[in-house]
């Protein structure tokens, strides 16, 4: 969530029942960026393209939400539902949970078909082989 929104985080986690609760750990940042990407069922994130790439690599569902500054850079990085379905944008700065982009269910985490939808468009963007591939054309390059 980032220092400034953590505690807002937790507040309106406590708020949920609690059989859903359990299921969300809200962290103002986190070195184990993999484990928590792998153990989500929908990433809400900035579109920066590295961020996308690592979240398709890893198969999931995302709802990107374009940096609003610097040019609105990754706007470019966030096309609307349609012409691609990994992932929906939203161009809001803030999100609030009653404008919450669709994707969730009923309980808070099933994403349902739209969700299966999205992450196998992931899986099918991303490239978990993408290091190999550099290292082999880097190699082809080097011996000409």
């Amino acid at each position: 969530t980032g220092r400034a929104d953590a505690e807002p985080a937790e507040r309106m986690r406590s708020e949920l029942p609690h059989a859903i609760r359990e299921r969300y750990r809200p962290t103002a940042a986190t070195d184990a960026v993999g484990a928590a990407i792998v153990g989500a069922d929908l990433v809400v994130m900035r579109a920066g393209g590295s961020s996308i790439a690592e979240v398709a690599a890893c198969g999931r569902p995302m709802v990107l939400i374009p940096y609003p500054h610097a040019g609105g850079h990754q706007l470019a990085n966030a096309p609307p539902p349609g012409r691609g379905r990994r992932r929906r944008p939203h161009r809001r700065r803030r999100l609030h949970r009653s404008r919450a982009p669709p994707g969730g269910g009923p309980d808070g985490r099933r994403q349902g078909r739209a969700g299966a939808r999205m992450a196998a468009a992931s899986r099918a963007f991303g490239r978990p082989d993408a290091a190999g591939a550099v290292v082999a054309l880097l190699q082809s390059l080097v011996a000409g």
